[in-house]
C-alpha cells in the first residue's frame, strides 16, 4: 500500500474529536513558523569541553527541575539530531539541543 503521507494524516485527523483536530492544527502551524535553535547532536562531540561552567550548571539545574523523561527526550534529540517540539522552557537551557517552542 503506497498511500501518500498527507492522506494518512488526514485519515487519522478525521478519527479525532474536533478539539484535538484544532490542537493538531495549532501544533503544525507553530512548527511551520518556528525556527529550531541549537546544533545537531552529531556535532556535539566537536564542542566537548567548550561549554562554559555557568552554562553547564544551568543545564544541570534545568535537567534536575524537569521530569526524568525529559532527560531521555533531550538525550535522544541530541543523539539523533532531532528537533524537540515542546512547551517546556527548560529544554532551551540544554546546549546544542534543537528546540521549537509551541
Amino acid at each position: 500500500m503506497d498511500t501518500p503521507v498527507i492522506e494518512k494524516v488526514v485519515e487519522q485527523l478525521r478519527s479525532l474529536p474536533y478539539e484535538l483536530q484544532w490542537r493538531v492544527l495549532e501544533f503544525t502551524r507553530a512548527l511551520a513558523l518556528s525556527v529550531p535553535r541549537g546544533v545537531s547532536g552529531r556535532k556535539v562531540l566537536h564542542f566537548a569541553g567548550t561549554i562554559p561552567l555557568e552554562k553547564a550548571q544551568r543545564m544541570g539545574e534545568a535537567i534536575e527541575q524537569g521530569p526524568e523523561n525529559d532527560i531521555w527526550i533531550a538525550a535522544i534529540g541530541l543523539q539523533s539530531d532531532l528537533i524537540v517540539a515542546t512547551r517546556d522552557a527548560h529544554f532551551t537551557e540544554i546546549a546544542y539541543l534543537k528546540v521549537v517552542m509551541w
